[in-house]
């Protein structure tokens, strides 16, 4: 028996698993039963946005989180060996750059976003 369910002009049998693109559609549609096309496409584009909101915030914690900690060990009397200290010295900085860089590079400089263009 042919399974005729899937969207492209292949058919499936039972047995085979589905594709991926079916897969990864079926839990954004179940989660977000649209009317309209405008509007699962209006669902896709905040699923989306959520997904890179929710990456950037790890990106973001990450690197407080080294700076935090290198600053920290930089400190300590424990990493007091001289081979450690241009690395304390460099690695609160570079992560700080990162924590700059990182909204930046998510969202876009905000100086472009409603510049005009000649």
């Amino acid at each position: 028996m042919i399974d005729q369910r899937t969207s492209g002009s292949e058919p499936q049998l039972p047995n085979e698993a589905p594709s991926p693109a079916l897969i990864a559609a079926q839990p954004l549609q179940a989660k977000y039963p649209a009317t309209s096309s405008l509007e699962s496409v209006a669902a896709l584009v905040r699923h989306r946005r959520r997904l890179k909101m929710l990456r950037f915030a790890v990106f973001e914690v990450l690197a407080l989180g080294i700076m935090v900690a290198s600053a920290l060990a930089g400190v300590s009397a424990r990493f007091a060996a001289e081979s450690l200290t241009p690395l304390f010295r460099v690695l609160p900085i570079s992560a700080a750059i990162v924590a700059v860089i990182l909204p930046i590079f998510f969202f876009g400089d905000p100086k472009r976003r409603n510049r005009r263009r000649p």
